[in-house]
């Protein structure tokens, strides 16, 4: 994972590689917190009681350099995002996930395990500009032809997800969802460390797209 940062627009490029879903344990060692600046945290102030389970629709409104085929396996992966995201299951899985044995995510800008689900599930993106609560997860793809070592990225000054030929020609529907979110995530406000670190799994994005690569296999 690389990001480069240009301060005179502030503007933070985020990519991000692969760290298997078998790597998280329950017990991580604490580290030294090496983080990029992190983007500003969500004005929005989601709810902290529980509204219930689901109601987040995916939709894919741009998919650009993707042929026939890829097309097909992108809304494969749309539709089983979508699925798994609305179950009680994933609901549950992130409002007890853990973290040195307390229910908290990494770098969760402050929020609550059941507060960044709200979030999820009120699909107001921060980046490129602040969206209203629709729950709407808006997805602008575009595939590229890039070496190994970084799955996918995005920008914060654009709304587009750019994913790797490289991983998406091999990834399972059930993959290609888990880095839809986890790229989306970041339009929420969310970041994870620059070096791949113990931490870095439980960080909402890797912890998220875990999630939900894991579910897939189970639903």
């Amino acid at each position: 994972m690389n990001k480069t940062i240009i301060i005179s627009s502030i503007l933070l490029l985020t990519a991000c590689n692969e760290i298997p879903y078998s790597t998280i344990t329950n017990n991580p060692v604490p580290i030294e917190d090496k983080s990029a600046p992190s983007p500003t945290t969500p004005p929005i102030t989601p709810p902290i009681v529980d509204l219930g389970t689901g109601g987040l629709k995916v939709v894919i409104h741009e998919s650009n350099n993707f042929s026939n085929t890829d097309l097909e396996r992108l809304e494969q992966a749309r539709v089983i995002l979508e699925n798994v995201l609305n179950t009680e299951e994933f609901k549950q899985k992130v409002l007890h996930f853990t973290y040195l044995g307390e229910e908290t995510f990494v770098q969760n800008n402050g929020y609550s395990n059941l507060e960044v689900y709200n979030l999820i599930m009120a699909g107001a993106e921060q980046y490129p500009k602040q969206t209203p609560v629709n729950h709407l997860m808006d997805l602008y793809t575009e595939l590229y032809y890039g070496s190994s070592g970084v799955i996918g990225y995005t920008n914060p000054s654009v709304p587009t997800i750019y994913m790797n030929n490289y991983y998406f020609s091999d990834y399972t529907p059930g993959e290609i969802a888990g880095n839809l979110i986890h790229e989306w995530l970041h339009k929420l406000g969310f970041d994870h460390d620059y070096n791949s670190t113990a931490r870095r799994p439980y960080t909402v994005p890797y912890a998220i797209g875990y999630i939900i690569d894991d579910l897939t296999s189970k639903l």
